[in-house]
């Protein structure tokens, strides 16, 4: 284990990519000059009267793009042999004439609209005529896409992925509810998370993304019908004259309807353009994980635990549980940061677990004077004095600090030395491991992993993007409870197996 100093890049929890560029201030002229009142209440009414033309104009195109007399073509002449494992979620027979393997992400509109007319199509034809193969594109700036991929990827080994597909496109991506869903489908909730945080399904996704690259694909949805790239949604009608054409070029290679896709395929492209997926692959997005590390992706239900030190009460619309060491430089740091943050926000609550490293000789020792000066009310003032000090946390040093936070030194002593104070400690150590803590500081932000010391900016994307999270869990499940309690409910209770060996050494 280590002390952490590079801060995580902001994850599923706190990404801000995709949102609106930046404008100047409404109103402001861009020459500097002061903007004119009247020029500004006409400047709005056509404002106003364009973006209405504009709407207008963009439902007429796509009604007249979406007519069944509009004529379909693909993106090129030439065909591309998209890279398939066998083991795709797929609809209809393997010897079918028609193969569309579909490119899509959970969480974009358009491929929501687009799966209705597509199924309809398909049921259209003749019995056995087309088969669809779903392959996952998470695109980067959709922060539900890739645990709905996830998500995806279990119900499939669960033999239920378009149950699944459907209630993720009804709920965009969003996985909130969807353990219940799980239930009631007669799956077993906790075997599906497991499957769903799995290095297997990570690698899935990561290898539907570079087929994707290959194949051209740069947006969703996107299509590729017996080798021809198709982008965006369509109608019905037009998905059924694609297909009697594509059936009508199959039926003329004359070979069997089992030889048609190899053939088809024979002489197609391995690849379109620079065959890069758009954003990567989705687990190089951020730092690699390390063994036995929290996913990032994830929810964690991290106990509270109403006997720690907290700042802030547990009506907090945000809990922060951190875990730290005395001796860590990066907590010292983030510490400042964090505690500032708890004291000053009245909806966020800091709740501190021990964590120290065996590298830090002094660190477990300072972890019990801690705990030791929490009996007396005064974790906190030791907590500033611990981090605060400059030198070795020596036995004096320690006791020095107690004196000047106003502790009584005798009883803090025998607590110092208590047998329960140092069976705490060893308690949130186990728990941290329990939930992937591979280095320190870790915090987790309403129960999302974030790890490394956030600078005060980025801690405070995190906590904004927590408390839009929060409001919308909160809003699906009214009822007692702390938000806390409400947010976690169905998250995991713990981030490696319980067979699997616990970390304990340094991390390499």
């Amino acid at each position: 284990m280590t002390d952490d100093h590079a801060p995580r890049p902001l994850n599923a929890s706190g990404s801000n990519e995709g949102g609106p560029s930046a404008s100047p201030p409404p109103g402001d002229a861009k020459d500097g000059s002061a903007p004119d009142p009247g020029k500004k209440g006409g400047q709005t009414a056509l404002g106003v009267l364009g973006f209405v033309l504009a709407l207008a104009v963009g439902f007429l195109v796509g009604k007249w793009i979406n007519r069944p007399d509009v004529k379909v073509e693909p993106l090129g002449k030439e065909r591309v042999r998209v890279d398939l494992r066998g083991d795709e979620p797929m609809r209809g027979p393997k010897d079918a004439w028609v193969t569309v393997i579909e490119f899509a992400d959970f969480e974009c509109p358009y491929c929501a609209k687009g799966a209705g007319p597509l199924a309809e199509a398909i049921e259209a034809m003749d019995e056995g005529d087309v088969r669809l193969i779903f392959k996952h594109y998470p695109l980067p700036f959709h922060r539900k896409a890739v645990p709905a991929a996830r998500a995806g990827y279990a119900a499939h080994r669960m033999g239920k992925f378009w149950e699944v597909h459907d209630f993720l496109y009804e709920h965009r991506g969003d996985v909130t509810d969807l353990r219940g869903f799980v239930a009631d489908l007669g799956l077993d909730p906790d075997e599906f998370v497991s499957l769903m945080f799995s290095d297997e399904a990570m690698k899935a996704i990561d290898d539907d993304m570079l087929a994707g690259g290959r194949a051209g694909v740069s947006g969703t949805p996107a299509y590729i019908v017996n080798g021809h790239v198709y982008a965006g949604a369509r109608s019905k009608a037009q998905w059924i004259a694609i297909f009697e054409q594509a059936k009508e070029e199959a039926e003329a290679l004359g070979v069997s309807r089992e030889a048609v896709y190899d053939a088809l395929m024979k002489d197609a492209k391995d690849r379109i353009g620079d065959g890069a997926p758009v954003g990567g692959k989705p687990s190089a997005r951020g730092p690699a994980r390390r063994p036995g590390e929290a996913d990032a992706m994830a929810r964690y239900k991290v106990p509270a635990g109403s006997d720690r030190p907290a700042l802030g009460g547990d009506d907090a619309l945000v809990t922060i549980v951190l875990f730290s060491d005395f001796q860590c430089p990066y907590c010292r740091r983030l510490a400042a940061v964090v505690t500032e943050i708890a004291r000053t926000q009245g909806d966020v609550r800091l709740v501190f677990r021990n964590f120290p490293l065996p590298t830090h000789p002094r660190a477990e020792a300072a972890a019990r004077a801690a705990m030791a000066a929490a009996r007396q009310g005064k974790f906190w003032p030791m907590h500033d004095a611990l981090f605060g000090h400059r030198g070795p946390l020596t036995d004096e040093a320690i006791v020095r600090m107690a004196e000047k936070v106003g502790i009584e030194v005798e009883r803090f002593e025998r607590d110092w030395n208590d047998p329960a104070i140092a069976a705490q400690v060893r308690e949130d150590v186990a728990l941290g491991k329990r939930f992937g803590v591979v280095a320190t500081p870790t915090m987790f932000v309403n129960g999302r992993y974030v790890r490394g010391a956030q600078t005060a900016k980025t801690l405070g994307q995190v906590i904004e993007n927590a408390r839009t999270e929060a409001r919308e869990v909160l809003a699906k499940r009214p009822g007692d409870g702390t938000p806390y309690d409400r947010i976690v409910a169905d998250a995991l209770d713990r981030a490696i197996p319980e067979e699997a060996p616990q970390a304990g050494a340094a991390a390499p």
